[in-house]
């Protein structure tokens, strides 16, 4: 009998505005509050990168009246300090970068932006940086699977555990 680690879930902008229900942003906001019942109960490491807790704040600030910005706001600040403290939450905070981070993520940006010609758009300074969190989680978590979850079929990535010795 193996016993598998539990999984580290990167968790997309996408995901996070559907789980909050931001107004426009909530259309598959059942199916990611299912998914997210079964992230907790197999105990995953939901991960929250920089890029999903700033565009996640703006698409708040932009979507739906006052009255449901300052709720979905509330909720979002809430969600966010519980996974900076030791409060009982499903979430942590990914770590922040650092200078040199930040260099790395500029220096691929320009190609980066200009690729994917088929969707005719590039992939954002966000979506560097999960992905930059996402092959740092995989060399940090050799045994365990990571995953990106998210909305945006160009932005899944999936890396299985490595096999064990």
């Amino acid at each position: 009998m193996s016993l598998s680690l539990p999984p580290v879930i990167l968790v997309d902008t996408s995901v996070l505005c559907a789980l909050l229900k931001v107004p426009n942003r909530d259309s598959e906001a059942a199916l990611c509050a299912e998914t997210l019942k079964q992230y907790v109960a197999e105990q995953a490491a939901l991960l929250l990168p920089m890029a999903t807790l700033l565009e996640t704040g703006n698409h708040i600030a932009q979507n739906g009246d006052e009255r449901q910005r300052l709720h979905t706001a509330k909720l979002f600040v809430a969600l966010v300090e519980g996974g900076l403290r030791d409060r009982p939450s499903p979430f942590a905070v990914a770590k922040f970068p650092d200078e040199p981070t930040l260099r790395k993520w500029l220096a691929v940006f320009p190609e980066k932006a200009s690729l994917n010609a088929q969707r005719r758009k590039g992939l954002g300074l966000g979506d560097v940086s999960i992905l930059d969190e996402y092959e740092r989680q995989c060399a940090q978590n050799p045994r365990r699977l990571v995953r990106i979850w998210t909305l945006d079929h160009g932005l899944r990535r999936e890396r299985p555990p490595a096999s064990r010795m």
